[in-house]
């Protein structure tokens, strides 16, 4: 098997291997035509640049900030109606990125996906039915107090 990017000379032979697309010095050969100028490329066409959708970046960030503010178990309330904003506005970034010239439709998948995890969790804790995440503890005062326990400098700030 011949390795093309290889560039170490043959024991045998003394002559090195060749990339496709070198000439028989091994110089690269470039695509200009026999005048020694470039061929033009294919024409722009006058539809312009993709543009991300703003509706699929606003779902986008309040999923993710709905699922956050869910984690915490004490904003479980405020996680879930976050999250069902974010479902919302998510849904229509999925139909306004149907149309050309759109981008974000991953973006607003993910928004979705987001809001959807912080609908549930949120559901989850304010039920009570699991240890964690409930709405009757602060997550985020207990992470802290771990966090100083483990390392005491951390208690300054």
């Amino acid at each position: 098997m011949t390795n093309y990017f290889d560039t170490r000379p043959d024991v045998t032979t003394g002559s090195t291997t060749r990339a496709p697309g070198d000439d028989v010095a091994g110089h690269r050969v470039d695509d200009r035509g026999a005048d020694g100028e470039w061929p033009q490329g294919p024409e722009i066409s006058d539809r312009g640049t993709a543009r991300v959708s703003v509706w699929a970046a606003l779902g986008l960030m309040i999923g993710l900030v709905g699922l956050g503010v869910t984690l915490t178990g004490l904003l479980a309330p405020e996680g879930v109606a976050l999250g069902g904003l974010g479902l919302l506005v998510s849904l229509v970034g999925v139909v306004v990125a149907r149309r050309p010239a759109v981008a974000g439709r991953g973006l607003a998948v993910l928004g979705v996906l987001f809001a959807l995890a912080a609908v549930a969790v949120g559901v989850v804790a304010m039920t009570g039915d699991v240890g964690w995440p409930n709405s009757q503890t602060n997550e985020v005062g207990r992470l802290h107090d771990w966090l100083v326990d483990q390392w005491s400098w951390l208690g300054r700030w």
